[in-house]
């Protein structure tokens, strides 16, 4: 018989500041962790690294195999960007829904949503980082008795629910400006109050029975590292907002977190084997401003030359003024065309869009007129080829398609960083060699576009498009593909290193610890 096992996620933790935090003693209950048990640096996949994440953890297999890319869905025939509130787990469910005998609770993982089969409780949506928050329970009350006895989280305290097509209630929080100051010790403030609430509640969970699978999991340090990253480390912002202060908004963020895991530590039985995971981490932003405003309208200036959707300073020294949401402050920059034929924030947003805040989904009126467009993403750049016989109305025949791909990222290639030069490119991935062909299994993108990782920039400029730039900064701290994974438990060795982790083999490690078989489309091995 195995051990109860305590599974608890430390979303979007960065391992490399994870441990240098540790090693300074500033998190002394992870340091105390990771000496007792075993730790490693887990690696995600390349791009859709953020869309996906969560969703290959739940299921232990990549999106290749469920043809689920995220939980934003494209639909050719309307050119359509559509966000689901939560994965749709179309062809394996999360990984504990496979263990009838095991007795289960599940609390707030992100993006997922009630699935049948589960042996115990789950609560979801509580207090995830995503900004489409699905509030369910099984049991159907057990959400209005934690509320109840617990409080709503507090960067949702003062969210009314949003009812979506399908009767689901999704709550969501508005992203203070990067350049306000006072904004920023508010959300510092209620993150910390957010992560002692929440391991209250887990504490709860956890006690109510001898439960063979506890997963649960704090968004506090995937929020922080978002919004407080220029506060706390490297990046354009940092000196002049922190200029006369010594605190650390963002490391306040994660000793609250370690105190609140000691907490709910201490609540787990003596004999259960312990893990600590993220999936991935967050870095210096280097992928928001490329891929959700320079991209869309890099590729509008290429269908259109001449045209511009989006101006900018003439004055090119960094902004600072900037104390609306991001998503206003953008929209101020557009041109005379661009208000014309952009669709605005504002309408978007009447209209019930979710994606309404990024600058890719303003363009979707001009998508049947471009030969390729931007869509709307998380994380890498994402392109689609206008194809005709694929699209409504494609402007790209079939054979063309390769030479519109040659085209695109030559023009690409060329962009550069224009306060530094380098170029804004690393790598592009051309997803499908026929554009017709679609087994269903592929991402909607046809080029994936990989940034520049040196630094984040607020201005690129192009030999052929002209400058776009510079734009305020968005979330500061932007999705890398290093998360780590660290274990304690009777038969684990202290003090011992994980090496050669994949983002697949946390599922498989923690099926492995609850003595389950591990299916074979799990892309994983038990790594413990």
């Amino acid at each position: 018989m195995s051990a109860p096992l305590v599974a608890i996620g430390l979303d979007a933790c960065n391992p490399r500041l994870l441990e240098d935090w540790m090693d300074r003693g500033l998190l002394p209950n992870l340091a105390r962790f990771r000496a007792e048990g075993a730790f490693g640096t887990v690696n995600n996949v390349r791009y859709y690294r953020t869309e996906t994440s969560w969703i290959t953890f739940l299921t232990g297999a990549l999106p290749g195999q469920t043809g689920e890319w995220g939980h934003v869905q494209y639909d050719p025939a309307r050119y359509a960007a559509e966000e689901r509130s939560a994965y749709a787990f179309n062809k394996y469910p999360p990984f504990y829904a496979y263990m009838p005998a095991k007795r289960v609770a599940v609390f707030d993982p992100p993006l997922a949503r009630l699935v049948d089969g589960v042996n115990g409780v789950q609560v979801l949506g509580w207090g995830t980082e995503a900004n489409q928050c699905l509030r369910t329970s099984q049991p159907q009350g057990l959400m209005a008795e934690l509320l109840a006895r617990h409080g709503a989280h507090p960067m949702f305290e003062t969210s009314a629910p949003e009812v979506s097509e399908a009767g689901e209630e999704v709550y969501s929080y508005r992203i203070p400006s990067s350049y306000d100051m006072a904004a920023i010790e508010g959300l510092r403030d209620r993150l910390v109050a957010g992560a002692a609430r929440r391991a209250a509640m887990m504490r709860d969970l956890l006690v109510r029975e001898p439960w063979d699978l506890f997963l649960g999991v704090f968004s506090e340090t995937h929020t922080a590292s978002h919004l407080l990253w220029h506060v706390s480390q490297r990046h354009p912002l940092h000196d002049t907002l922190m200029q006369g202060r010594s605190d650390d908004p963002l490391l306040e963020v994660f000793q609250a977190v370690d105190r609140a895991l000691a907490a709910v530590l201490d609540a787990a039985p003596d004999d259960a084997d312990v893990v600590l995971f993220s999936i991935y981490g967050i870095a210096e932003n280097v992928l928001d401003l490329p891929s959700m405003a320079f991209l869309p309208e890099l590729l509008y200036r290429w269908s259109f030359p001449g045209q511009q959707m989006l101006g900018g300073a003439v004055d090119i020294a960094p902004g600072r003024d900037y104390p609306a949401h991001w998503k206003d402050e953008v929209w101020r920059l557009r041109t005379a065309r661009g208000d014309a034929e952009l669709e605005s924030p504002d309408r978007q947003a009447q209209r019930g869009d979710p994606m309404h805040w990024q600058p890719a989904n303003w363009y979707r009126p001009l998508w049947p007129r471009m030969r390729a467009f931007a869509l709307p993403t998380y994380s890498e750049g994402l392109i689609r080829i206008n194809v005709q016989g694929r699209e409504r109305d494609g402007q790209v025949a079939p054979g063309d398609y390769q030479r519109t791909c040659d085209e695109i990222c030559d023009y690409l290639s060329a962009v550069r960083d224009a306060r530094s030069g380098k170029p804004m490119v690393k790598e592009i991935v051309r997803v499908r060699q026929d554009p017709l062909d679609d087994d269903g299994f592929g991402p909607p993108a046809d080029l994936i576009v990989l940034w520049q990782e040196d630094t984040a920039t607020d201005l690129i400029e192009s030999p052929s498009a002209g400058r776009i730039g510079p734009l305020p900064y968005f979330r500061t701290g932007g999705h890398c593909s290093q998360g780590f994974l660290a274990a304690r438990g009777p038969r684990i060795q202290p003090g011992s290193r994980l090496s050669d982790l994949q983002a697949t083999d946390l599922t498989a490690t923690l099926l492995s610890l609850l003595g389950q078989a591990v299916p074979d489309y799990v892309d994983g091995r038990a790594v413990l």
